[in-house]
């Protein structure tokens, strides 16, 4: 609810509060005074009746006082016959009190009716009551309550709209300020406030603006340096990952011919076949060591991105881990765009590891028979943003705590998608399956669409060079080349 809207309730509470206690006070004080008044009037009333009545038309001669009386207010005249039956009334409706709950409320007791008896010659003639009536004081008391609240209304109506307005335009300012702050939550750093009326409100507007802009430096910085740290962490992973290949594979390789020498000479010689079972366990750690080392070189560099573009080497990826898989897994990829646009080599490297590390999950740590990958690049040029959806149709299980190969894991695949000024969402869905689901923003440059072309080729320097002693590129036991 609005500060304006609350203001004008507030407004119209008080109203509203000062009605009821005009009400109440109104309706408090209504016992007193139409004991007052029926008291005053009620004396009045009984002493301008006449001391005697003719004994010829003493009933007739009554009944013209009562009606002359009838314009009287706060008591009812009533006339009765010798037999005590009511003959005239100065009004027609009964006498009315005040509730008694109230009279005793207010300390205040109810007037008793006042009669005069007139006889001749020792017989009853006629009697004359009068009886005191609160009917014309309530019902003034009604209008005049009506009239208060109609009053006090139309003044809260008028009051209300009033601040209504002026709460309007005073915080109107203040929107804009909630506008702008709600832009740059949402993204829009380059938000800033025109010039704001009012000598305070102003150096608000010149404080945000600056405020704002070394806002978006600091963020323009940080996602800088968060850039160069995922390329220093990609460029880290790729010397370790030919480091390896270079100094240790060959040397792995290179074993296997001498180890198969040494097997054969202990088959054929009975001095040293009692080796054969120690040598044929070495060749088999060292065909297990040369796969974990092949593992270990795809998951710090794959060779997928050597070459590739994102999308294709998101399907070769796929093949791979389809391949790997210990039981029928079917995978889907959908890129849209395709081909996809061009973008960093930090945002492609994040989008395949991510693809990477969410499919391994699905594997590892659920029971999947099917997966789901979509790449989906919106926008236009300057505010493209990429959404990437990894879906598996098997329980939960512990997919969100899963490492997987690559040592991301979901915490990792979060803080690859922040530092890229993205957002994760990971978890189980309501209708079954683990979703992850990520959104990065695309900046569109020259310069980026040149730098996500050059990583996916690799320069004659960058190339795995044989070892010591071993000429071209060695052969693994499965036949992979590395």
């Amino acid at each position: 609810m609005s500060l304006r809207l609350r203001l004008s309730l507030l407004v119209a509470g008080v109203m509203c509060l000062l009605i009821i206690l005009a009400s109440t006070a109104r309706f408090l004080a209504t016992p007193s005074d139409a004991v007052a008044e029926a008291r005053s009037n009620l004396q009045v009333a009984f002493d301008v009746l006449p001391e005697t009545l003719s004994a010829v038309d003493a009933l007739g001669e009554a009944g013209a006082i009562v009606h002359r009386l009838s314009h009287l207010r706060h008591v009812r005249v009533e006339l009765y016959g010798p037999d005590d039956g009511l003959i005239a009334a100065s009004r027609e409706e009964p006498a009315l009190q005040p509730s008694r709950r109230l009279l005793a409320l207010e300390g205040d007791t109810w007037p008793q009716p006042l009669v005069k008896s007139f006889e001749a010659g020792g017989q009853l003639l006629a009697r004359i009551r009068v009886v005191p009536d609160a009917r014309d004081e309530l019902a003034e008391n009604r209008r005049d309550l009506h009239r208060d609240v109609t009053l006090i209304g139309l003044f809260a109506i008028v009051l209300g709209l009033l601040v209504f307005w002026a709460v309007s335009r005073a915080l109107r300012p203040l929107e804009r300020i909630h506008q702008a702050l709600v832009a740059m939550e949402e993204g829009r750093l380059e938000t800033r406030l025109t010039p704001l009326q009012g000598g305070d409100l102003a150096s608000v507007g010149a404080s945000f603006n600056r405020m704002a802009i070394g806002l978006e430096g600091a963020v323009r910085e940080r996602q800088r340096l968060l850039d160069k740290l995922l390329s220093m962490e990609e460029e880290t992973r790729r010397m370790v990952a030919h480091d390896l290949h270079d100094e240790l594979t060959p040397y792995l390789v290179a074993m296997r011919p001498h180890l198969s020498i040494l097997e054969s000479a202990a088959r054929n010689d009975s001095h040293l076949e009692r080796f054969a079972p120690m040598l044929s366990t070495v060749r088999n750690h060292l065909d297990a060591t040369v796969t974990r080392v092949r593992h270990l070189l795809e998951s710090l560099h794959p060779p997928e991105l050597e070459g590739l573009s994102l999308e294709n080497a998101l399907a070769e990826l796929i093949r791979q881990q389809r391949a790997r898989a210990n039981r029928p897994v079917a995978i889907q990829l959908t890129c849209h765009p395709d081909p996809l646009p061009a973008m960093s080599a930090t945002a492609a490297s994040s989008v395949f590891r991510i693809v990477q590390e969410s499919t391994t999950n699905a594997f590892k740590h659920s029971d999947c028979d099917q997966v789901d990958v979509q790449v989906i690049v919106v926008g236009a040029a300057s505010q493209r943003r990429l959404t990437l959806e990894v879906f598996n149709n098997g329980r939960a299980c512990d997919q969100g705590l899963g490492t997987g190969t690559t040592g991301l894991g979901v915490l990792g695949i979060r803080e690859r998608a922040l530092a890229l000024g993205g957002s994760v969402e990971t978890g189980p869905l309501a209708e079954g399956g683990w979703r992850v689901r990520v959104q990065l923003p695309l900046e569109d440059s020259p310069a980026q669409a040149t730098a996500v072309r050059s990583s996916f080729r690799v320069s004659p320097g960058e190339m795995p060079r044989p070892g010591p002693g071993v000429s071209g590129d060695p052969v693994l036991p499965d036949g992979a080349p590395h």
